[in-house]
């Protein structure tokens, strides 16, 4: 069972090869996933009340899974103050890191590792970056606790959706997300190139619908808002209800 007090926590591998760890990275290696896991906090941060749409309320607020603003702030204030880099006149993460590597006659490497410790501050954000110097993995830590096995399997996929498709800079309008709707899970399944039939799509959208009070009884089964169900019965039970 779970309830308010539990969660569900995502770890997704960002390093080249298994069992490595941050420290034994090549420098090429560790500025880009310093790189990726900023691209990461930006998106997050960018759709966080598009995600917070599709979560209990109570995962908007809370003190275990923050929003990824702050970090994101002290990769901003670090390149300006200590680095006099202003990232926004700068392309991509990687840039800047060039520039401020130059701009301090050092090289990128101490760069990269100074703002990752400006991202990984402690485990209790919605994207724990601190996990990285643990495990290798960023971790997403915003769902609630669930027991539904179409819940869970949705937010995996949402989330390494959302990973993969930071892999690459956002050189191209289409992929940067800060052109899209920050509110709207539709939008955010646009930018994830989620087809507009897909079952993952579908799934967010009867999830904000159901948080909105607007899901019919028609829309999906009433235990798990589950779109992989045949209509047994009314109200509508998924075929896989016994897993509940």
């Amino acid at each position: 069972s779970s309830d308010s007090s539990c969660a569900l926590h995502v770890h997704v591998g960002l390093l080249p090869e298994a069992g490595q760890n941050y420290d034994n990275l090549s420098d090429d290696d560790a500025v880009e996933v310093v790189s990726w896991l900023y691209r990461i906090l930006v998106a997050y941060d960018h759709f966080w009340d598009a995600l917070c749409s599709v979560l209990a309320p109570s995962r908007s607020r809370s003190q275990w899974a923050e929003k990824p603003s702050s970090q994101l702030a002290r990769v901003r204030d670090t390149l300006s103050s200590r680095y006099d880099v202003d990232l926004s006149q700068h392309k991509t993460i990687t840039h800047a890191l060039g520039k401020a590597a130059m701009n301090a006659d050092t090289t990128i490497r101490e760069v990269a590792n100074r703002i990752m410790y400006q991202m990984a501050t402690g485990r209790y954000w919605a994207v724990n970056c601190d996990a990285m110097l643990r495990y290798g993995t960023v971790e997403f830590r915003q769902h609630g606790g669930t027991t539904h096995p179409t819940h869970a399997i949705n937010w995996v996929k949402l989330m390494y959706n959302l990973v993969e498709i930071t892999r690459e800079p956002f050189l191209s309008n289409v992929r940067q997300p800060t052109n899209y709707v920050g509110s709207s899970i539709t939008a955010m399944c646009d930018w994830l190139g989620i087809h507009p039939s897909a079952t993952l799509r579908n799934h967010w959208l009867r999830r904000k619908a159901r948080f909105a009070g607007t899901l019919s009884a028609g829309q999906a089964c009433v235990q798990c808002e589950s779109s992989d169900f045949t209509w047994l019965t009314r109200p509508v039970i998924c075929t896989h209800a016994t897993a509940h």
